[in-house]
């Protein structure tokens, strides 16, 4: 690295050295606080360094030297591979297990999955000349930021199994990245975005209710499959003033929203779609909704060595004893001679217990329940393994020291971590002093993965290249795990599964329950009124006959007579058909032309001004006399709507009778200029017994719904006060064709 003011430096695993002009000296203006180990400068500013460590950052400013750590949002012990200053002066520092840091000049923002990366290791970084920033994950594939969001490429996309180590941008604003091992690449862009739409929409979600929306996109030419496409949506309020109820959602590939409980409002529904490529539909689509109101508002290893020091004192006492007995007396020579064959003697029985430790710890690894192997990282070859270490690996010692961890690796670990670079990672952490604890899959003899639980320490007593592994085998550990998970989930789902038939089944008990009471209610009543009504009726008829003897102007009173008679007979019949359900007669059926012949007889009011457009070839398998006493029910509810007196003569009287193929649905539709239904009585039409005439009983659009659901379709109504109610009846097809 050459510094603005022309000085070069070199970063090494020593730290930093500086070019006298002759040889290459320590960098002597700052002492580094951190490791030596430097694996990225930078000079934003000249005087300025920027250094980043095996572990943190440092700042070398004004002759002080800043360690940035947790307290500035830095986790310490980050390896930086790469720092990069953008144009706006903010510096960005690529991290091997925290993302991206980003320093503004006084605070750091960490930039990793929660915010949309694939992965955490980051190698290099880029600022194309549009603004796009560039990064490239440490061992394959890159992301760029666009339109709000992080955009990662990979193998799909075209880029190779390989690392990406850097970036170019070429004279047309290409951006190239070179690999590791498979050449050069250029991205070439798609900006065209793809354009996005609402299906199924709610129109109104119920007081704590939640709403689906179902949506979906299409990009131009297929560039980004269906299944690929990602998903944005929000939430507005449209009440005044507006606010964003729901903020963007992070975009994910879901085509369906559960928009949660909302206060009771109007509201705006938008989702946008993105491509592979980034590009954000600048158009959402857009539905409205409502909030209903609630009800009340509405309206360690190491080889002995203590004999070997023993020996040594005993060594050194003995000698300095004899030494002084020698110079003090020749006469006692004899005497320090014995002393030293003792101390032979001594020698000989330590070396003797020493070799006898060794042995027996020697016993101790070959007889351990775990695999333990010693590395040389020299050679990264093994130099010492037991016997669980063969049982794992399937080969013999002889073998099994010939090999080293990466030859007994498969290419790629899990993780997609090259096993090559992954190891030595490993390995070098744990010579400089860290004892580490990983999981790593190994190939046995017959090519056969092995998932083992490693512990890796370095063995400072045998010199500093030196490293041991403790292997278990948690292949079999691992199997069970995910057997006892998808075992869990499966059973989360049965339980789910079961608790929702069992809701059901105790929903239609219920109502089978109540149905049964009330059809014995109603039996009894409809038989106590029967006979009253039956005596009535024969009463009046025996009035009319004798009354044609003597002419007495009471024409009126028994006709209204007969009309009560008729309609309490009708009451009763409603009551025994809602109570006793039969299975629907079925036949295949062309509707549209069958209910035009049979509205041919139907007798509407002269007041009433109808159109009927009844066209479709839509058929579907009903029962005819039920279906018809459904349109016929509703008709009459319309009728009767803009009958009401109440409404005056001058009020428009428009009935509107139609039909449309939706999806795989026919829709029937009943619409008036009546004076409309409130929102409140409209929740309540549906309940039995519930009605907003002056006369009947409330089951009319209770037994319409039942037919409906009979026949596995629904009713549905929409009304305004005061313009007017449109009731839809819905059907499944058997087969369409369009006129």
């Amino acid at each position: 690295f050459v510094t603005r003011s022309g000085k070069p430096l070199g970063m090494t695993r020593e730290g930093v050295f500086e070019w006298n002009g002759d040889k290459w000296l320590p960098y002597s203006e700052y002492t580094p606080v951190l490791d030596s180990l430097v694996h990225s400068f930078l000079e934003p500013v000249t005087g300025e360094y920027w250094l980043g460590y095996n572990n943190g950052i440092e700042r070398w400013k004004d002759g002080t030297v800043q360690v940035f750590g947790e307290e500035d949002g830095v986790d310490e012990g980050d390896t930086v591979a790469s720092i990069y200053q953008t144009r706006g002066g903010d510096l960005w520092f690529a991290t091997r297990g925290s993302g991206v840091y980003v320093y503004d000049g006084s605070k750091f923002d960490r930039i990793d999955l929660e915010d949309g990366l694939l992965r955490d290791s980051i190698q290099e970084i880029h600022e194309g000349s549009d603004g796009t920033m560039w990064v490239s994950y440490r061992y394959r594939g890159v992301a760029m930021w666009k339109a709000g969001q992080w955009v990662s490429f990979s193998e799909r996309h075209g880029l190779p199994n390989s690392p990406v180590t850097s970036f170019a941008e070429d004279a047309n604003g290409d951006i190239w990245v070179s690999t590791a091992s498979a050449g050069l690449f250029r991205y070439r862009s798609d900006t065209k975005p793809p354009d996005t739409f609402i299906g199924v929409t709610p129109t109104e979600i119920g007081y704590r209710g939640t709403g689906l929306f179902a949506f979906g996109a299409w990009d131009a030419w297929n560039h980004t499959p269906e299944a690929n496409l990602r998903y944005s949506w929000r939430v507005i309020r449209q009440d005044s003033p507006q606010s964003e109820a729901i903020a963007w959602t992070h975009p994910d590939q879901a085509d369906l929203a559960a928009v949660p409980p909302l206060p009771h409002g109007a509201y705006r529904f938008e989702v946008r779609a993105y491509d592979e490529d980034g590009n954000l539909d600048l158009s959402p689509a857009a539905a409205d909704f409502e909030v209903l109101p609630p009800i009340w508002l509405k309206p360690g290893f190491y080889i002995p060595v203590g004999s070997l020091l023993f020996l040594a004192g005993a060594f050194a006492i003995g000698r300095h004893q004899s030494m002084r007995r020698l110079k003090h007396s020749q006469a006692r020579l004899e005497l320090s001679n014995k002393s030293l064959r003792d101390e032979i003697r001594t020698r000989i029985e330590a070396e003797k217990a020493l070799r006898k430790a060794e042995e027996r710890s020697r016993i101790l690894i070959q007889t351990a329940p775990r695999g333990i192997v010693i590395l040389d990282s020299l050679t990264g070859k093994f130099i010492e393994v037991n016997r669980a270490a063969t049982e794992i690996y399937g080969l013999s010692s002889e073998e099994l020291l010939q090999k080293g961890p990466v030859e007994l690796s498969p290419p790629f670990q899990p993780d997609g971590a090259p096993s090559k670079v992954a190891a030595e990672s490993y390995i070098s952490r744990a010579l400089q002093g860290e004892k580490l604890t990983f999981e790593w899959v190994h190939l046995d003899s017959q090519g056969s993965e092995k998932v083992c639980e490693i512990d890796l320490v370095r063995l400072s007593e045998m010199g500093t290249h030196l490293v041991r592994a403790s292997l278990t085998d948690i292949t079999q550990r691992k199997k069970n795990q995910q057997e006892l998970e998808d075992y869990r989930l499966r059973l989360e789902d049965l339980i789910k599964e079961r608790t929702a038939e069992l809701e059901t089944a105790q929903d239609r008990l219920l109502k089978k329950q109540k149905l049964e009471t009330l059809g014995s209610l109603v039996a009894t009543v409809s038989h106590e009124l029967r006979n009253p009504l039956g005596s009535i009726a024969g009463s009046v008829f025996t009035l009319k006959e004798r009354l044609k003897e003597e002419p007495v102007d009471v024409d009126r009173p028994l006709l209204r007579i007969e009309r009560n008679i008729v309609r309490c007979t009708r009451i009763i019949e409603d009551l025994l058909d809602f109570t006793r359900t039969k299975n629907p007669t079925l036949i295949s059926t062309r509707i549209d032309p069958w209910l035009k012949e049979m509205l041919q007889d139907y007798d509407f009011p002269e007041e009433i001004e109808v159109d009927i457009q009844l066209e479709t070839e839509a058929e579907a398998m009903i029962d005819r006399n039920r279906v018809f006493r459904c349109v016929v029910n509703l008709i009459n509810n319309a009728c009767d709507a803009m009958l009401d007196p109440r409404r005056g003569d001058e009020a428009t009287k428009f009935l509107k009778i139609a039909s449309r193929i939706e999806a795989d649905r026919y829709l029937f539709q009943v619409t008036d200029t009546g004076p409309g239904i409130s929102r409140e009585e409209l929740e309540k039409v549906l309940e039995p017994l519930y009605s907003t005439k002056s006369f009947g009983v409330g089951l009319g659009l209770p037994i319409v719904s039942q037919i409906m659901e009979q026949h596995e379709g629904g009713l549905e109504l929409k009304s305004e006060v005061g313009k007017g109610t449109t009731a839809t009846l819905w059907l499944p097809l058997v087969r369409t064709a369009k006129r």
